[in-house]
Formats: structure tokens, sequence, C-alpha cells
């Protein structure tokens, strides 16, 4: 019965540790509830510069987009706070500055429950530098040209810095090089 008690009221995701004592006479049920969030701040900071401002660097995320995120995710202030809500997110967050290029990229969190069970966390987001493409050689020899190949990309080394700072072809993400293998793949075979 006290299994099953404790069962539910995990479920409700409302407490972080719950204890039933039985006595003779007695049952004493003792939760911990989990904080609810005061606030949760992001701090965004990119390498900022000249260089930064030639090479097209941005901030990947808006602050709206991580609004929305953090609404998404249920970590927006009065929403029960769970350190597995928080992992979640930050392991989100992380997949995708990945998914655009930014490899390097680094989230900080500091959390403080106050007197009151409630949750203050901070975030500060470090995303790098986007991975860029020095060197995209094919080595093929049959069929086709490697220029007709390479053409095929929408990645590659960069043009003239004039031209690069508009087309970005230097930008290496997983997912041109993935659509680029697809198109080389179907025009070959």
């Amino acid at each position: 019965m006290s299994d099953q008690i404790i069962e539910s009221l995990f479920k409700t995701g409302l407490f972080e540790n719950i204890s039933i004592v039985k006595n003779e006479k007695s049952l004493n049920i003792t939760l911990k509830e989990n904080p609810t969030i005061k606030y949760l701040e992001i701090e965004l900071s990119s390498d900022s510069g000249f260089s930064n401002w030639l090479k097209g660097e941005k901030i990947h995320f808006t602050s709206e987009a991580l609004n929305e995120q953090i609404t998404e995710n249920q970590l927006s202030t009065g929403n029960i706070f769970t350190e597995k809500k928080l992992e979640d997110f930050l392991l989100l967050l992380e997949s995708k500055y990945s998914q655009a290029g930014y490899f390097n990229s680094e989230i900080i969190h500091n959390i403080e429950i106050d007197t009151q069970n409630r949750a203050g966390i901070e975030l500060i987001v470090s995303q790098g530098n986007r991975a860029t493409i020095d060197s995209f050689v094919s080595l093929a020899q049959i069929r086709f040209l490697k220029r007709n190949l390479l053409k095929l990309f929408k990645i590659g080394e960069p043009d003239m810095a004039l031209i690069n700072y508009f087309t970005n072809k230097d930008d290496f993400t997983d997912s041109k090089l993935r659509n680029g293998i697809e198109m080389m793949t179907a025009n070959i075979f």
C-alpha cells in the first residue's frame, strides 16, 4: 500500500522526496516539495569584434527564441523545477548549437534555492565559433570530374572574402554535408 502511495505522489512531479513511516496506529508521510522557478536568466555571449563581423558570426539564438524554448520546456517562472528538466533543456541547447556548426559551445549553469523553496537559475551561454571548412576535396576519378561533384555541395572552401561574406560557403553544418553527400550519391548511381 505504501509503495502505491509513494508512486502516485511521485507521478505528480511536485515532490523531490517522499518517505512513509508506519506506526501501530498511524501512518506518517513526509514530503519534500520540488522548488518552483523564481527566475531563469540567460546571458548570451559570443566573441565580438571586427574578425567575427568579417566572418559573419552572429549570435545563434535570439532572446525570443530562447524564451520560446524555456516556455516549451516548462522552465519559466512559476513552474516546478527539477534537475531533470534543466538537464534536458541544456542537452537540447547543446544539440541545437551542434546542428548549426557550433561544436565548441559551452553552457555554465548556477542554481540557487532560496528559503521559500524557489529556484533562481542562471545560464551563461558561450556559443563559440562556427566550424568552417579550410579545404574540401573530392578524390573521385570515375565518371565525374571532381569539380562537378564539389558543385553539388552547398559548403566548401571559402570564395573570395567579399563574396564569402554573403554566401558563407565555408560554414560547416552536419545537415549541409549530408545533403551534399545525398546529392552526390543520387548523381553517381
